[in-house]
């Protein structure tokens, strides 16, 4: 099958994060399953091939204000992507929702393609409750339904997704509920021989007898790594906090500055281990060092259902990483505690520092979670299953 995958955001020069890791992971898994990609985007994407992409530029429209950039380039693009539209002659569309966009279904409606429609969240929610300015509410909210009305399927990343969109008028049996994954070809266990795991632990000052815990994210609103901070501090006050740990805590984000306050305030700089932001290639290298994962994911601060999917969740499970998650969301439904993961109560600080003293001290409990984790991956959560998962619902929609 010919396949039209369209990328509509405006995040320029994006090195890492779990849009990379899902834009990549998606196109590449079409690709591996027999399927011609043709990758049109808003700018080249970290790892995915330049020679393989399709680059329609929204120029200085990037730079609009409060989302007027977005509205016009679904009408300025317009004629560029049909001139690639005649082109690629692709028998499916595949877009990944993003702001204001709704260039990819009216292109579906002209051409009369069939689109999956990738939809992780309400661009609408997430205006209103992290802060973010639009030039109207309204209008973002009128194009949200339009794309999510005109699409032939949804893909949701979680239970709360769907429950969002049957609400707002959507039919159920055209969503799709489809948790991210992981690309086993490049997140696995033997990315690094021992030798140079031990070279790159020296150089970021971890001695080879340390116990590594660590995290990798871009430290957003609902990932919780300041939580980390709080969680050593309790370690450190009951003394199990002792030279065989270190912290090793990947990316960069909004709450850094707080995950920083939190190490300075409680002289904990000796234990934290901070290299920043690193490419999307570099993370299966990173996470090669880690002998305990955490996602210490938190709740909505609005109250409502938590409705992600972590990324790093199913790389660190396809690491083989003895993974420590808070118990919240679609979390409770990917691991069994004590099988393959080990959970703790959202925003419980004392919680999470025990469990992470337990697993920290029982190398043998740590090697029973990785085995499972991996187990479950390879089975349940690599990105050809969820490739696989949403190319059935469109075979079902349109026989």
């Amino acid at each position: 099958m010919k396949i039209a995958y369209i990328r509509t955001d405006f995040a320029h020069k994006l090195k890492a994060g779990g849009s990379v890791a899902h834009i990549k992971g998606v196109a590449t898994a079409m690709k591996n399953l027999g399927h011609t990609v043709d990758f049109i985007s808003t700018g080249y994407l970290t790892g995915y091939p330049s020679e393989e992409t399709a680059v329609i530029s929204p120029g200085i429209l990037r730079y609009a204000i409060f989302g007027v950039g977005n509205t016009l380039y679904n009408y300025l693009s317009f004629p560029a992507f049909c001139r690639l539209m005649k082109k690629f002659k692709p028998g499916l569309m595949y877009h990944r929702y993003s702001i204001l966009s709704n260039v990819a279904v009216r292109l579906a409606k002209r051409y009369k393609l069939p689109i999956i429609l990738e939809y992780n969240s309400s661009e609408v929610w997430i205006a209103k409750n992290w802060h973010i300015p639009l030039y109207s509410m309204k209008a973002a909210e009128r194009n949200e339904l339009y794309c999510i009305h005109n699409a032939t399927a949804l893909v949701v990343v979680s239970q709360p997704l769907k429950t969002e969109l049957v609400e707002r008028g959507v039919n159920p049996e055209k969503i799709l509920v489809n948790p991210n994954g992981a690309d086993l070809s490049e997140y696995n266990a033997a990315i690094l021989t021992e030798k140079e795991k031990a070279v790159f632990k020296k150089r970021l000052g971890i001695k080879p007898e340390q116990t590594v815990i660590g995290f990798i994210g871009t430290f957003g609103q609902w990932h919780g790594a300041p939580d980390i901070v709080e969680a050593a501090h309790i370690m450190q006050e009951k003394g199990q906090l002792n030279d065989n740990i270190r912290f090793l805590l990947v990316g960069d984000g909004i709450t850094m500055p707080q995950v920083k306050e939190g190490i300075a305030k409680y002289g904990l700089k000796k234990w934290f281990i901070l290299p920043g932001l690193i490419g999307q290639q570099e993370a299966p290298r990173y996470l090669s060092l880690f002998d305990v994962a955490l996602n210490p994911t938190v709740p909505n601060e609005d109250g409502s259902e938590f409705f992600g999917s972590p990324t790093k969740l199913f790389e660190y499970m396809a690491m083989g990483l003895a993974i420590i998650s808070s118990y919240l969301g679609q979390m409770k439904e990917i691991f069994d505690d004590g099988i393959d993961g080990m959970f703790y109560e959202p925003g419980n600080k004392a919680e999470l520092a025990a469990v992470i003293n337990k697993l920290a001290n029982d190398e043998k409990l740590r090697a029973k979670l990785s085995a499972g984790a991996l187990k479950k991956v390879t089975a349940k959560y690599t990105w050809e299953k969820n490739v696989e998962r949403s190319l059935a619902l469109i075979k079902i929609l349109q026989p």
